[in-house]
């Protein structure tokens, strides 16, 4: 399935427009949580920063993230690492080192 084709089915499920991670913070008890069981200041604005980009990759908010079913979760990640990986050159890379 396409970016575009997931998304459209993302929005057909009312799925509202990203806003502000700082706005999510404050109105999100499940990110709340999340991001308070990391102990190191580091690992959450890690966390923070791929977390905003894997939003802003699907142009959704948090809160929409989290009422989608596990598995459409699930395929938005999986579909997602897919698509960094392929546009980082990993795939190419590795497809080019079987010819040599």
């Amino acid at each position: 399935m396409r970016k575009y084709d997931l998304i459209k089915n993302i929005s057909s499920k009312n799925v509202v427009p990203r806003k502000n991670m700082q706005v999510l913070e404050e109105q999100s008890e499940a990110y709340f949580n999340f991001i308070n069981t990391l102990h190191s200041e580091s690992t959450r604005e890690s966390y923070r920063f791929c977390l905003e980009k894997f939003l802003n990759h699907y142009e959704i908010d948090l809160l929409s993230l989290l009422n989608l079913p596990q598995q459409v979760i699930t395929n938005l990640i999986i579909k997602y690492l897919v698509d960094k990986k392929v546009n980082s050159g990993g795939i190419r890379a590795v497809r080019d080192n079987g010819r040599k």
